[in-house]
This record gives C-alpha cells, sequence and structure tokens, in this order.
C-alpha cells in the first residue's frame, strides 16, 4: 500500500497585529518554511516578501490550526504527530 500526502492545503493566514500593516483580512498561504528557530512564511499576492509566521493566525477550512504542532506542515513533527492539529 502507497500512502501519499499533498502539501497543498487551503490554509488562510490572518494577522493578529499590525506589524506588516496588513488588512484584517484571510490570505491564502502559498508556502511556509519552519525552521528550528523562526517561521517564514509566503502569502498569496505578496510574492516579494516574507513574513514571520508569530504575527498570523492559521486556519484550514475556516478552523483555525496550530501549524507548530501539526506533523503535516512541521516537518519536525511529522513522524510524532502526523495530521493537522486544530484549535478548539
Amino acid at each position: 500500500m502507497k500512502v501519499e500526502f499533498s502539501g497543498d492545503l487551503p490554509i488562510k493566514a490572518e494577522p493578529i497585529d499590525s506589524h506588516y500593516e496588513l488588512k484584517t483580512d484571510r490570505y491564502d498561504v502559498r508556502d511556509i518554511e519552519m525552521g528550528q528557530s523562526s517561521t517564514s512564511i509566503q502569502l498569496m499576492g505578496f510574492s516579494d516578501r516574507v513574513f514571520n509566521s508569530i504575527h498570523f493566525k492559521f486556519y484550514l477550512h475556516n478552523r483555525e490550526i496550530d501549524i507548530y504542532r501539526s506533523g503535516l506542515i512541521n516537518r519536525y513533527r511529522t513522524l510524532v504527530l502526523l495530521g493537522i492539529k486544530y484549535v478548539d
């Protein structure tokens, strides 16, 4: 049996402060790059900018998710906690 996971999740990011002076709206996430000490995200429509994830909440299908504890997003957690961790 072959199991494959797609990285094309419809994740959205919503600013939680005015650090980047973005409108309070949900933006489509193009990429999430997890490092050991920081996490960078790229948003659709802002191809020339990289944002620090700490200034955003993240959503999958209108449910808030914890990208740091979700093994499908955080490669450091993939073997420990495969899946999406929802904030409920």
